[in-house]
């Protein structure tokens, strides 16, 4: 998800999860999931707010591909 710097602090990020957790809920969905970058301190209190909760870390892997 992601919020235009221009129409953050307006709620447009809170509507936005509150919208994915009622369809995801209509959809038979038990949980929502979903991750941050941990320097994203404005993310995180956004996400907290709305009753997400931290959970096991996950490792993100990259691999160059260069062309050839």
């Amino acid at each position: 998800m992601y919020v235009d710097p221009a129409h953050r602090r307006h709620g447009v990020g809170r509507a936005l999860l509150r919208a994915v957790a009622d369809r995801a809920g209509q959809a038979g969905a038990v949980r929502v999931e979903l991750s941050t970058d941990k320097t994203n301190e404005q993310a995180q209190a956004l996400y907290e707010s709305e009753g997400f909760v931290t959970g096991l870390p996950v490792r993100h892997y990259l691999r160059p591909i260069s062309l050839r």
